[in-house]
């Protein structure tokens, strides 16, 4: 038979399991004489003595209220039951005014930087003079491209899959879902534009994909890489804009619409300046996010 145990007892031991005895730097303990208003607690219940109790200043770690019974009494009854929860309400329901405040005054500190951070990034925005700029054909044989419509696919005949389906859509990058379907498969490093619903909508695909048949794909006539495409990206989308309350965006017009670009001294698109102005605004952009203060709630 187990040796019986006072509540008294039974509290020192559970003390010394926990380790209440030997933390450090926390509101930590075990007895019976110590009320919830010493430790700090002032709501409702505040004069209630818990039997043990640890208080990490941290209001987001975990806290423990302990309540203990002699080794005889069934510790499952409500009666208990009910009384450990209303201790530990009594912790929770009581706002910590002093934490509220520090947290406050660190958010609005913090605010203050990335909105002053943010407001020097608009005061730095560079123009770009365009007057030398030359306009150029899109597609057709003359143009920068060859444009290729897309093909249709319906929900129907759609296999799941990791392939991206570009759709008519103004987000998620022209994604609005993923297929294994592979017969008509465009590769990577294209450029696709939708003619119809969000028309004029353009987006750089830098995996293999399937364009829908209300997507156009513009191949280029010139080596590509990212940097190029970026720049490209918002002229055709300006270009787009004049389609947006017509019934398409077709594919002759496209064909025949113009972008202006800088011209290199041969009167040609001058692709070496564009890709590095590019890398100077993305390296410049990502130079001014890392000033801004990033912090977890």
């Amino acid at each position: 038979m187990s040796e019986y145990l006072t509540e008294d007892e039974v509290r020192e031991v559970a003390g010394k399991i926990l380790g209440f005895n030997k933390i450090k730097n926390v509101k930590c303990g075990v007895g019976q004489i110590t009320t919830f208003n010493q430790l700090g607690i002032k709501g409702k219940g505040k004069d209630k003595k818990p039997d043990g109790w640890y208080l990490p200043k941290d209001k987001g770690a975990i806290a423990i209220i302990l309540e203990t019974k002699n080794s005889k009494e069934d510790i499952g009854k409500k009666k208990w039951i009910d009384e450990i929860k209303q201790n530990c309400q009594i912790v929770i329901d009581t706002p910590d005014y002093e934490y509220m405040e520090s947290y406050m005054k660190n958010i609005m500190q913090e605010s203050k930087k990335t909105l002053e951070n943010l407001q020097n990034i608009s005061k730095h925005k560079n123009k770009i003079d365009v007057k030398n700029w030359q306009e150029f054909l899109l597609g057709g044989n003359d143009g920068l491209f060859n444009i290729v419509k897309g093909t249709r696919l319906t929900k129907a005949n759609m296999k799941e899959g990791n392939i991206n389906f570009i759709g008519s859509s103004a987000i998620n990058n022209g994604v609005t879902n993923h297929i294994s379907n592979s017969e008509r498969v465009h590769p990577a490093n294209l450029i696709t534009v939708s003619y119809n619903g969000s028309i004029g909508e353009a987006f750089y695909q830098d995996e293999p994909f399937w364009a829908s048949d209300d997507v156009n794909v513009f191949y280029p006539k010139f080596e590509q890489n990212f940097e190029i495409a970026m720049f490209l990206i918002p002229l055709i989308r300006k270009v787009g804009e004049k389609y947006k309350f017509v019934d398409k965006w077709k594919i002759e017009d496209m064909c025949n619409d113009k972008i202006k670009l800088p011209k290199n001294k041969n009167g040609e698109p001058d692709w070496e300046f564009m890709e590095n102005y590019m890398k100077n605004i993305m390296q410049d952009t990502q130079s001014k996010l890392d000033k801004l203060v990033c912090y977890k709630v």
